[in-house]
């Protein structure tokens, strides 16, 4: 994929005129609208009050952050959408992008460095369905897929903070008009980011937001909260039952099965309090909030499904996994038992073998890594790190096209799986489990699983977990390992354990 053009210079209102001018000629030989991206270097924000005063003034946002890679996106707004649909929705979205990209400008004011990482510039936000056309019930706001060019994407990356402003120019765009409202942008997202930076100063200066020091209170609404099972518990584990039973006889190798459970409070949830605590207790883990209207899917996944840059691609196996142990010895015990369990290995060999027969037909220098434990807050996994080098046209789209669904989420063969989950899971799975990321004008960037999340609607939050039968699974076992994934959500949203 061709990267916008690149122009670094002081973004002064006479010279940006220039270029949307030369936006609106491409416009009108093209008959379609350009795009003009201008990026300033920012002070370090918060990223949680730049995605709250976002929500705030109405605006639909997406929250992204990576603390173990210093990585944090949050786009305000939208200037432009594709909302993609069906078995080629990957496809879709990465076409109408590349389109977009062949006559976009990218405006680099002087002192933006550029070095690793997301890079200043346009930046798509957004997510897919875990199955097209699972995204029905709660989730119809939502679509099979949707990924939004915001009109403000604030950046951090490698201990650099920007700021980036999108404008769609078409034919019959004032260029003198669109230079000031996108200088008229960037300070009006310098204001909003103010609280965002005093809120960081504060933290440096060791006085960090009560939040953060007190997270445990995070997303305690105001009265009591109510859990309901979605579907009720017995109607599940005789689901389990069923599929086991479909694989001992040979059907399939392995199916995932959701569940989710409705907790109900008069008071609401407060995201913001729950996004900081995901921060505060699972750092090494993908915090995302995806704000839509009145709805918010937010979570924070352990699992990445495929990250390319120049070329490299790396994708994370986990499958098989356990709780954490109460002392260091015990929490030793547990994972040298969850890497002898033959359950548990042949789980993970399914879903390594899936991800190394998705990725060579697109990729060379196709590499697994040792077997190897990741070890969460509550949870423990085991964990195959996957490298492999991209082919010339393959954008990280198509290898999202290409990896998912893995068998962890999904199941083995993937056509039977997700056959029987449609049969028998009675849920409406919508964006859990499915991609969540982002993409750069390059066709570079970086998507996770929804996992270890909730669809927040109003008064209602719908907290979904999987697990992965086999034949000989148990029913009871896997519904308490269920529960054990839906802590962090729970304890975010103040529901407790």
């Amino acid at each position: 994929m061709a990267a916008p053009m690149m122009v670094t210079r002081r973004a002064s209102r006479r010279w940006l005129e220039e270029q949307f001018n030369g936006a609106a000629e491409r416009a009108r030989r093209t008959g379609r609208p350009a795009l003009v991206s201008v990026s300033e270097a920012a002070e370090p924000f918060d990223p949680v009050v730049v995605y709250e005063s976002a929500r705030a003034r109405g605006l639909d946002a997406m929250f992204w952050h990576v603390p173990w890679q210093d990585v944090a996106l949050v786009g305000a707004g939208s200037v432009w959408a594709v909302t993609a649909a069906g078995s080629g929705r990957f496809e879709q979205a990465s076409r109408a992008w590349r389109a977009l990209m062949e006559h976009a400008v990218h405006v680099v004011a002087e002192g933006v460095s550029e070095q690793g990482g997301p890079e200043p510039g346009p930046v798509l936000l957004g997510g897919f369905a875990f199955d097209a056309g699972s995204a029905t019930g709660p989730w119809e706001g939502f679509g099979d897929g949707r990924l939004t060019l915001p009109r403000v994407l604030y950046g951090a990356s490698a201990g650099r903070t920007w700021m980036t402003v999108n404008t769609l120019v078409t034919a019959e765009t004032d260029p003198a008009r669109a230079a000031g409202a996108a200088l008229e942008a960037l300070e009006e997202a310098r204001a909003w980011a103010e609280p965002a930076v005093a809120a960081t100063a504060a933290a440096a200066a060791g006085a960090a937001p009560a939040a953060v020091v007190a997270p445990a209170a995070a997303g305690t609404p105001a009265c009591r909260v109510a859990a309901e099972d979605v579907p009720p518990k017995d109607e599940w584990l005789a689901a389990v039952r069923e599929v086991a039973a479909a694989i001992r006889g040979g059907a399939l190798e392995k199916a995932v099965l959701a569940r989710s459970t409705r907790l109900t409070a008069a008071g609401g949830f407060d995201i913001g309090a729950a996004l900081r605590y995901l921060q505060a207790h699972y750092p090494e883990c993908y915090v995302f909030a995806v704000g839509r209207g009145h709805e918010c899917f937010i979570g924070a996944t352990p699992e990445r499904i495929v990250h390319k840059r120049d070329g490299v691609v790396q994708v994370a196996c986990m499958a098989g996994s356990i709780g954490r142990g109460a002392t260091p010895g015990e929490d030793e015990r547990l994972g040298r038992w969850l890497l002898s369990d033959p359950k548990n290995m042949e789980e993970h060999r399914v879903v390594l073998r899936s991800i190394l027969q998705a990725l060579a037909p697109v990729c060379t220098d196709v590499r697994a890594a040792e077997t190897g434990l990741r070890k969460l807050a509550n949870v423990q996994h085991l964990y195959t790190p996957v490298t492999a080098r991209a082919g010339r046209d393959a954008d990280v789209l198509a290898l999202v096209a290409r990896v998912h669904p893995t068998p962890a989420i999904g199941g083995w063969p993937t056509a039977d799986a997700l056959k029987l989950i449609r049969e028998k899971e009675n849920l409406d799975r919508g964006w859990y489990a499915g991609p969540i990321g982002w993409m750069d004008g390059a066709g570079d960037g970086e998507f996770a699983v929804g996992l270890r999340s909730a669809l927040v609607q109003g008064e209602t939050a719908l907290l979904f977990a999987g697990c992965g039968i086999m034949g000989d699974s148990d029913p009871e076992s896997e519904y308490e390992e269920s529960v054990l994934k839906m802590r962090p959500m729970r304890a975010a949203l103040g529901a407790g354990r």
